[in-house]
């Protein structure tokens, strides 16, 4: 009776190392994109739906390393295309930097908005990619949730414009995303696009309705960080469509002392300010002026212009 016992937790033994050890090759082989390996284990019974000590799956790992065959031989073995890792990711979010490997797991019946537990979904994470127009096209093709938020609130349209260009822009805005959504982040799709300097995004969002006086994170709007960042064409174009061009952060500055506190004399966006009617008598909660501030950073044309403009 011991020599059976013995004899069957010899053999459990052995066949759980064999699987351990083609898991382990099959992962191996992926990387490789060995695709004769691959099919060779898969053969023996290594399984298609094996996962990695981070809950990575085969198909996860094949959209970096191998070819769409490798992936298909996956697929038609077993692989299941909606399997998630230990924070929900599926393949096809894993797959998006690649259209055919996307394309290949929408056709096996891949969820288009499956959601990670960050909120994000595929279209979600493709809109932050840059030059992905094809890759989200394809997803609204085929049925992706336009109007979809990730958990803090943000739209496609946001994460879009921070790296996105006015082709993907006129996209998503057709399939009537919110232009002035505002994410947990206190941002706007407006906001994203001038902290990456992408002027030809903000004319188009603004040409669609985005609030150029929205008040985002820190009390700033759109115009006081451009104008922060010095991004003159950018102040230029919001100047167009604000209303409110003496608005003050939390503190009480406002959008001409953030110019005249500059890093470096810029006269040209201090006097467009100026023709827009910003105020230079006004001050903030500590009493400083847009002169007060020009003069302590030491930009003497500023002082200048502003003195010109009446400030005392």
């Amino acid at each position: 009776m011991l020599k059976l016992a013995l004899l069957l937790l010899s053999v459990v033994c052995f066949y759980g190392l064999n699987a351990q050890t083609n898991s382990s090759k099959i992962f191996a082989a992926v990387k490789n994109n060995d695709l004769k390996e691959i099919k060779s284990l898969l053969d023996q019974g290594a399984d298609p739906n094996s996962v990695d000590e981070d809950g990575d799956n085969l198909l996860m790992i094949a959209t970096f390393y191998s070819s769409v065959e490798c992936m298909q031989l996956l697929i038609e073995k077993g692989a299941n295309v909606n399997t998630k890792n230990k924070i929900d990711e599926t393949p096809l979010m894993w797959s998006l930097h690649d259209l055919a490997k996307a394309k290949l797991l929408i056709q096996n019946g891949a969820d288009i908005n499956a959601k990670a537990k960050s909120g994000n979904t595929p279209l979600l994470i493709a809109a932050v990619a840059h030059g992905k127009y094809e890759t989200i096209k394809m997803l609204l093709d085929k049925g992706a949730d336009a109007s979809v938020l990730n958990n803090k609130k943000e739209n496609a349209l946001m994460r879009a414009s921070l790296f996105g260009d006015t082709e993907t822009i006129s996209l998503l805005l057709s399939k009537k995303n919110d232009v002035n959504a505002f994410s947990l982040d206190s941002s706007t799709a407006l906001m994203n696009a001038v902290l990456n300097f992408n002027k030809p995004v903000i004319v188009q969002l603004l040409d669609k309705g985005a609030d150029p006086d929205r008040i985002c994170f820190f009390g700033l709007t759109p115009l006081a960080a451009a104008v922060i960042f010095t991004d003159a064409e950018s102040v230029k174009a919001i100047l167009k469509k604000t209303k409110k061009i003496n608005s003050a952060d939390y503190g009480g500055t406002t959008i001409l002392m953030y110019a005249g506190y500059n890093e470096y004399d810029n006269v040209e966006m201090v006097q467009a300010l100026l023709d827009n009617g910003a105020d230079v008598s006004m001050k903030s909660k500590d009493g400083s002026t847009a002169l007060s501030w020009a003069s302590k950073k030491g930009n003497t044309a500023t002082v200048e212009l502003l003195k010109k403009a009446g400030a005392k």
